[in-house]
C-alpha cells in the first residue's frame, strides 16, 4: 500500500486538514487526526501533471485533496498514454511555445477565414423583422449621448429623401431602409447603417457636400451596408470571436452580458475592409444604374479625408476604409487628390459653360519656345506641338535635370487667349492617349483659372470670380488626373496638380502631389520653392 501526505478539503467549509493518503486494494482511505474516510479508488479523479505543480485528487462527495508529491501519486496511479506525451511536452519550453502557437495560429484561422463564411451564410438567414428591436435600441442609445435632431430645413430633407428613393428605384432595389437626419457636432460629418436598415446621416455631411449626388453616394454606400447585412454579420462576428476567446480561456461567465452590450458593440466595432469594398462596389454599380456619375462619390471621399485627421474614436465614415485612392478609381475617378467642384443642380461647374472673368489682357509669349508654342497652337498644327512637347517630355524622362525646360514650354499655355481652347480640345480630341495633349490642356485650364480669379484677397473677389476659377480647376484636375496613366513621369502633372491645391489651400493634397513630384524630380529647386509658398502662415 502506497502512502502520500496531502491537504483534505471535505467540500463544504474550508477548513484544511493534514492527512495521509493510502492507496490499496481497490480503496483510497485518507487518515488524519479529525478525518477518517474511505473512498472506491475507481471514482477518485486526478488532474493531469503539469511540471511540478500541486496536484489534485477529487474525491465522491466533493471532497478533495491536494499534494505536492507528484511522484507518489504517478507510483499510486496508472498513467495513460496520452498523459505520458502531455507531460513530455508540458516538461519541454520549446513545445509549450510551439504549442502555445499552434493553438494561435488554429485561432486566427477559425476567427478571420472560417468564421466570416459562417457569419455571412447565417446573418443572410436572419429576419430584417428580427433586427428591428436592436436598431432602435442602438439609435435611441446614440440619441442619448451624441446624437442631436437635425436642424437640416425640412424642404431640404424631403428633397434627399425623394431623390433617394428615386434612386433606389432606378436601380431596381427594394432593399428596406428608412432614413434618419440627425446632428452631431461630436461626431461630424458621418453616415453609418444600423441593424433593420436604419441609415443615419448627419447634418455635417449633408453641408460638407456640395451637390445632391455627393450626399446619394454615400446613402448609397450605406444602403450596400444594409442590403449585405453587414451590421449583422459584424454583431454576430463580435460576439462570436468573444465566445470562441472566452471557451479558450475558460471565462464563460463574462459571455453572459453580451446581447446587453450588443448596442454598444455596434458603437464600438468598425466594419472589415471587406465589407467597405462590398458596400464601394454596390454603391457604384446603384449609381450607375439610376444615371449618377460615381465620380461624385469619390469627390466627397478625398473632402471627407481632409476632415479627418482630428477626429475621435467614435465611428467615422472613413473608419477601417480602403485608402482613397483605392476607392477613387474603383469609382472611375482616378487618383483623387484636387477636388472637383460642383453645384447643388448636380452639375459639375467642370461641365458647365463658364465665360472666364479675365482682370488682366492676355500676356505675351517673349520666350522663343513659348512663342513658338503658341503660333503652332494658333495654326492648329497638332502634328508639330506633339513633336516639339513630346521631345521636352522625353528629355525630360531620360535626365530630371532639365525640368526647368519642360515648365518653361508649358507655361506658353498661360499667354494663350481663352479662345484658344477651341483649338487644344481638337488637339485632344486627335490624340487621346497624347500626354502632351492633355497635360497642355490642363495647364491652360489651371492658367485660366489663376486669372480668373485675379489677385486681390479671397475677401475682396466677387463670387463671380471664385465660380469661375473653380470650374475651369475642375477642367483641369480631369485632364491632368487623366494624363497621369499616360506616362511614367507626369512631372508637370504632378506640378500642375500641387499648385491648384495650394491656390484652394488644401494642404494636405498640396503635399501629396509634392511628394510625387520631388520623386520624379528630386533635383529641382523650383519644384522645392513652390512647395515652401504653400507652408507660409495665412
Amino acid at each position: 500500500m502506497s502512502v502520500l501526505q496531502a491537504a483534505y478539503f471535505d467540500g463544504k467549509t474550508s477548513q484544511r486538514h493534514e492527512v495521509s493518503v493510502m492507496i490499496g486494494g481497490g480503496k483510497l482511505k485518507v487518515i488524519g487526526r479529525d478525518v477518517s474516510e474511505e473512498f472506491d479508488a475507481r471514482r477518485v479523479r486526478r488532474s493531469l501533471r503539469i511540471a511540478n505543480t500541486p496536484r489534485w485528487l477529487y474525491l465522491p462527495g466533493g471532497g478533495a485533496c491536494v499534494t505536492q508529491d507528484n511522484d507518489a501519486v504517478d507510483r499510486m496511479t496508472r498513467d495513460r498514454g496520452y498523459e505520458i506525451v502531455l507531460h513530455r511536452w508540458e516538461s519541454r519550453p520549446q513545445y509549450a511555445v510551439i504549442a502555445i502557437a499552434m493553438v494561435v495560429a488554429a485561432l486566427w484561422l477559425l476567427i478571420d477565414r472560417v468564421l466570416p463564411i459562417a457569419v455571412h451564410e447565417i446573418a443572410l438567414r436572419i429576419p430584417v423583422e428580427a433586427e428591428s428591436a436592436l436598431g432602435r435600441e442602438t439609435l435611441a442609445g446614440m440619441e442619448q449621448y451624441f446624437l442631436q435632431p437635425s436642424k437640416l430645413p425640412a424642404a431640404r430633407q424631403a428633397r434627399l429623401r425623394t431623390r433617394f428613393e428615386a434612386m433606389t428605384r432606378a436601380g431596381g432595389e427594394a432593399v428596406p431602409y428608412r432614413l434618419e437626419f440627425r446632428s452631431s457636432p461630436v461626431i461630424g460629418a458621418n453616415a453609418f447603417a444600423l441593424p433593420s436598415g436604419i441609415i443615419v446621416m448627419t447634418d455635417e455631411l449633408v453641408k460638407l457636400a456640395r451637390n445632391d449626388q455627393e450626399v446619394l453616394g454615400v446613402l448609397a454606400h450605406e444602403l450596400g451596408h444594409v442590403r449585405h447585412r453587414h451590421t449583422m454579420r459584424r454583431l454576430l462576428e463580435s460576439s462570436a470571436t468573444a465566445l470562441i476567446i472566452a471557451g479558450v480561456t475558460g471565462d464563460i461567465a463574462s459571455t453572459t452580458s453580451l446581447a446587453a452590450a450588443a448596442p454598444t458593440l455596434l458603437l464600438q466595432t468598425k466594419y472589415s475592409r471587406e465589407h467597405e469594398r462590398e458596400a464601394d462596389a454596390y454603391s457604384i454599380e446603384l449609381m450607375g444604374k439610376a444615371g449618377i456619375e460615381p465620380r461624385h462619390f469619390a469627390a466627397l471621399l478625398a473632402r471627407l479625408e481632409g476632415e479627418a485627421p482630428g477626429r475621435g474614436g467614435l465611428p467615422g465614415f472613413l473608419s477601417s476604409h480602403p485608402p482613397t485612392e483605392e476607392r477613387a478609381a474603383l469609382a472611375g475617378g482616378g487618383t483623387v487628390i484636387a477636388d472637383t467642384w460642383e453645384s447643388d443642380s448636380g452639375e459639375t461647374e467642370a461641365d458647365e459653360k463658364v465665360a472666364p472673368v479675365r482682370t488682366r489682357p492676355v500676356l505675351a509669349a517673349v520666350d522663343p519656345v513659348q512663342r513658338h508654342v503658341v503660333r503652332l497652337l494658333g495654326e492648329d498644327n497638332y502634328a508639330e506641338l506633339e513633336r516639339l512637347l513630346g521631345g521636352y517630355q522625353r528629355a525630360f524622362e531620360a535626365d530630371a535635370s532639365v525640368s526647368p525646360r519642360l515648365e518653361n514650354a508649358y507655361l506658353a499655355f498661360r499667354k494663350v487667349a481663352p479662345e484658344a481652347e477651341r483649338a487644344l480640345n481638337e488637339w485632344v480630341d486627335r490624340h487621346r492617349e497624347s500626354y502632351v495633349a492633355l497635360a497642355a490642356r490642363g495647364s491652360f485650364y489651371y492658367f485660366q483659372g489663376l486669372e480668373a480669379r485675379g489677385t486681390a484677397y479671397i475677401k475682396d473677389t466677387p463670387e463671380e470670380n471664385i465660380h469661375a476659377m473653380r470650374a475651369l480647376f475642375g477642367k483641369a484636375s480631369a485632364d491632368l488626373e487623366r494624363s497621369l496613366t499616360l506616362t511614367a513621369k507626369p512631372y508637370l502633372s504632378r506640378l500642375t496638380l500641387m499648385s491648384m491645391a495650394r491656390t484652394n489651400g488644401n494642404r494636405r493634397a498640396e503635399r501629396a502631389q509634392y511628394l510625387e513630384a520631388v520623386k520624379l524630380a528630386p533635383q529641382s529647386v523650383e519644384l522645392r520653392l513652390a512647395h515652401m509658398a504653400s507652408l507660409e502662415p495665412r
